[in-house]
């Protein structure tokens, strides 16, 4: 009779003070309904607006009667075209829309406000969807697509302190090519994947050195090349972020120490050189690589 998606449950009552056609509510009216509460103090929930054919139609206000409304359109007894709902959810506390509605559900243009931000920009049935910009509560701010109420297609992460992402999303985490700057000037271009720099990429250290190559979970993997600010170059293998197997020292002077690399650049054993236009041998002494004429 009544058309707002409710059904008479037990011991629950009903009451509409318009008129009624052909045993359903038609025209203006309120609709009172009631129910029993395990604390026996009962609730009532409240529409006010119009009725066709027992449906919601036009213009209505729902109160929950507990602080929770819906102010805005009505089609067939759902919410439709524009309106505002305030609401409490036990886990993420209050909550307000505004914007538009199809079929009783967020859709089109709107925007969400919680206690964990402010987003506005496209719904679908409920979620953020499309182009949209969501302001978290502690500083952070993301502008860009998204899908089922994630980061989703190309977009903009700044944070808080400063650091910027801008590249490919996917289910909310960065993925495929991007690019962050850090606030302390260090800026990482390439490959994400989860959330992190995976595949072929390259750190610019504000100090002016540069590594180019593999990375593996935001570490350096596999082959890659190292341009300290220097002037001194190292090619060769990396593993977990640090040196790891086959690889070329190169000094800016143009000598060049070949061989097995460990972590810190610490050459293992004796190597094959080349200091001065002479093929020599090299090895480590202490911190420093030597020549052997």
């Amino acid at each position: 009779m009544f058309g707002l998606g409710l059904s008479f449950g037990k011991d629950e009552t009903g009451s509409w003070t318009g008129e009624c056609r052909d045993g359903k509510a038609e025209g203006k009216g309120v609709l009172t309904w009631r129910g029993p509460t395990k604390d026996g103090k009962g609730w009532t929930n409240t529409f006010t607006g119009t009725m066709k054919g027992g449906k919601a139609q036009g213009e209505g206000y729902y109160d929950w009667g507990d602080g929770d409304f819906y102010k805005g359109g009505y089609k067939d007894g759902k919410k439709h075209g524009y309106g505002v709902v305030e609401f409490f959810d036990w886990l993420d506390g209050p909550g307000r829309y505004e914007g538009e509605f199809r079929n009783g559900r967020w859709h089109g243009k709107g925007k969400f406000t919680d206690e964990w931000g402010v987003y506005e920009g496209g719904f679908k049935d409920g979620n953020f969807h499309g182009r949209g910009v969501y302001k978290f509560e502690n500083g952070n701010r993301y502008e860009g697509e998204f899908k089922d109420d994630k980061e989703h297609g190309q977009g903009v992460f700044v944070w808080k302190e400063g650091d910027r992402y801008e590249g490919g999303f996917v289910d909310g985490k960065e993925h495929g090519h991007g690019v962050t700057k850090f606030s302390n000037g260090n800026r990482h271009e390439g490959e994400y994947k989860n959330g992190k720099p995976n595949g072929r990429g390259i750190f610019v250290w504000a100090s002016g050195s540069t590594y180019t190559g593999g990375f593996k979970d935001d570490k350096f993997h596999g082959h890659g090349v190292m341009r300290f600010a220097g002037g001194n170059r190292f090619e060769g293998t990396y593993k977990d972020g640090d040196t790891a197997g086959r690889g070329t020292f190169t000094f800016r002077d143009g000598d060049e120490c070949e061989g097995e690399w460990g972590a810190e650049y610490r050459l293992q054993g004796t190597g094959k050189g080349r200091s001065k236009g002479r093929f020599v041998k090299c090895y480590l002494e202490g911190k420093t690589i030597m020549f052997k004429y």
